[in-house]
């Protein structure tokens, strides 16, 4: 899979007040392929251009594009991790007056909390070590 999310030195951005890296996005990294076979791509952009007061622009860069990259991962972990938890309160609050009410409903409930956990847990330390 192709980054949306990059970082690089442009010489273009740099000058007395720039440093030169920008954070540049692609809305379709590999390219759309369309009906006849063929496939477009579309222009890719700097979406932010790094002062020369970041200390460190180049370190900054690749950080601030790697945490942008992993965004829709975190974002889809967590909702994730709330729907496993709609699942245990829906089973606390309803599950037991509901006839043929299965027991271990909580225990699934719960088991898919903590494995929403550890997803969520996962793209999180993934967005921060970038």
């Amino acid at each position: 899979m192709s980054k949306h999310w990059s970082a690089e030195h442009n010489p273009n951005y740099q000058s007395r007040k720039l440093s030169g890296w920008i954070i540049r996005y692609d809305p379709t990294p590999d390219g759309k392929v369309n009906a006849d076979g063929s496939t477009s791509y579309s222009l890719n952009f700097p979406a932010l251009a790094l002062t020369d007061i970041v200390a460190d622009p180049e370190k900054q860069a690749v950080k601030i594009a790697a945490i942008l990259e992993c965004h829709e991962e975190v974002v889809a972990a967590l909702g994730g991790l709330l729907r496993a938890n709609d699942d245990v309160q829906t089973v606390l609050c309803d599950g037991p007056e509901v006839p043929g009410f299965d027991p271990s409903a909580l225990g699934k409930a719960q088991q898919r909390v903590t494995e929403a956990e550890n997803v969520a847990r996962a793209a999180l330390a993934k967005a921060g070590a970038a």
